[in-house]
């Protein structure tokens, strides 16, 4: 469930006939990933390395002890099939420490709880162990011991290393109650982060999250959903879209990253240019209409940061309020968690997963640039956007009839994310009130000792009645004078001559 593989057969060779082959044949006949040798092993594999990998990656180890799985007592000198035997039900041993469940013991021709001990005279201990695991007699039958086997695979895993009760959240999501399945879960990781409700997530919380917990909670949802939630399947999607759980460094580029993510599990609304994100009551709680990876969603909503506070501050009020993907920040530091733990998705995850908003998410990449302050990066979000919108391409230019349309409700936008986070340094109202004060019109003709005269304000010029050809010369930093930017927007136009059609659009500020 959080496993590539249900169950690892470890057994000896010479069991395979008659009893190892068929029972693991007939789990797979039921739909039930298998790791047996036959099956996942080929020419050339590297046997440490993919018994180690195919170990860590399933939920449970099926063990048949044989006097044929022990050959000569393991305390004394051992040939190498009984080497690899012994190796697999060690790590599996290792993995119980826990406290979780994950050797599921066979009894086979001939041993029992009463004679395994004499196979470890020098480690009682080790035996006690088997003796105290219930298991099944092979001498039941194939259909006996692989029906014995499904009712394992059937429970849910409710282990805790902190005492946390989850029989709630298992039978919230065996009844498909999504939204209150999701409230327990977010309830019940902050009792083990001992965060109170309503506060943010901390990142040093998420990397010491109990592996137990964890894996308790992805299954549970990968199980019930059918692959289609839980944290390990929002870890693939990250991945998909060129996260890296390498690098926790908040820059413009992981945080477009994480823009695509919250695309792709749904976490943004409407169509085209017109897109926000969603508030956590918009969350899609029918498994027909959620995206993959939709859930867990309301641990996100915790009102993690995107921006420092003084970043915040300079947002608009609505963006300020309404900061819901900031708390995806936190999903690398799941996934690498997730990692860490050695908790996979079992197979593939059941979707497509897809960007649906790809081509209109220039939206949240601009206010990401500006909130940290790459303001090049920004000017050219801004430039790339407006010819999107237009459906131009990279090299063609705006025409006067493309300002004359430009959509009202995109223009403000791009305007009030430029001003509001540069501390009304910046934006398009800002240059539109230079260049009226130096004596420019928006519904006149083209005044040139204006036009000059605005970009000596706005320091687009290198000496006087020189304008600056090269928009890589700018000034990209708050050193620049007023109005500065946003600037590649008007190198690809002819600024003078267009920019009273673009003014004309654009509202005062500050506003009357």
């Amino acid at each position: 469930m959080t496993y590539e593989y249900h169950v690892f057969i470890s057994h000896s060779s010479k069991d395979k006939e008659g009893f190892v082959g068929p029972l693991a044949e007939e789990l797979r006949k039921k739909n039930y990933n298998v790791w047996y040798d036959e099956f996942s092993l080929k020419l050339g594999d590297k046997l440490p390395k993919e018994i180690d990998e195919a170990l860590s990656k399933s939920r449970y180890g099926i063990v048949v002890l044989s006097p044929n799985f022990f050959g000569k007592k393991i305390d004394k000198e051992i040939d190498k099939e009984i080497e690899w035997t012994y190796y697999e039900l060690n790590s599996l041993m290792c993995r119980e420490q826990d406290g979780t469940k994950v050797i599921l013991p066979i009894w086979h021709g001939g041993v029992n709880e009463k004679n395994v001990e004499q196979y470890f005279t020098k480690n009682p201990d080790f035996a006690k162990k088997l003796v105290e695991m219930l298991g099944v007699y092979s001498s039941l039958g194939i259909d006996k011991v692989v029906s014995k086997i499904i009712e394992i695979l059937e429970l849910d895993d409710l282990s805790s290393a902190c005492g946390v009760n989850y029989n709630r959240l298992s039978k919230l999501l065996a009844d498909g109650n999504w939204k209150e399945a999701d409230r327990e879960t977010y309830l019940r990781m902050l009792q083990i982060m001992e965060i109170k409700e309503g506060q943010g997530l901390w990142d040093t919380k998420v990397k010491v999250f109990p592996c137990t917990d964890l894996r308790t909670i992805d299954q549970l949802w990968v199980k019930h959903s059918n692959g289609r939630f839980g944290f390990s399947v929002q870890k693939e999607i990250y991945l998909n879209v060129g996260g890296n759980l390498n690098n926790y460094e908040f820059t413009l580029e992981t945080t477009k990253v994480l823009i695509k993510f919250a695309d792709c599990v749904g976490w943004v609304k409407g169509e085209e240019w017109d897109i926000n994100w969603i508030e956590y009551g918009e969350g899609k709680f029918n498994i027909q209409e959620a995206s993959l990876g939709h859930f867990p969603l309301r641990i996100y909503f915790t009102r993690a940061v995107l921006f420092s506070k003084e970043m915040q501050e300079g947002l608009p009020e609505e963006t300020r309020n309404n900061i819901v993907w900031a708390d995806a920040t936190f999903v690398p530091h799941f996934a690498r968690r997730l990692v860490d733990c050695n908790i996979y998705p079992i197979g593939e995850i059941r979707g497509e997963i897809k960007s649906p908003r790809t081509d209109y998410l220039e939206y949240h990449y601009l206010m990401a640039a500006l909130g940290h302050k790459e303001w090049k990066a920004a000017d050219s979000i801004t430039y790339s956007m407006m010819l999107e919108v237009l459906g131009l391409n990279e090299d063609d230019k705006i025409s006067s009839n493309g300002l004359s349309k430009f959509p009202q409700v995109v223009l403000d936008r791009i305007d009030n994310y430029w001003r509001e986070l540069s501390d009304n340094r910046f934006g398009f109202s800002v240059q539109k009130k230079i260049y009226l004060e130096v004596g420019g019109k928006v519904d006149g003709k083209y005044d040139e000792r204006a036009f000059t005269r605005f970009a000596e304000r706005v320091g687009w010029t290198k000496r006087k009645d020189l304008i600056v050809k090269d928009w890589n010369d700018l000034i990209f930093n708050t050193d620049a004078p007023e109005g500065h930017l946003p600037a590649l927007v008007w190198w690809g136009l002819l600024p003078g001559r267009k920019m009273r059609i673009l003014f004309s659009r654009i509202r005062e500020y500050p506003p009357d």
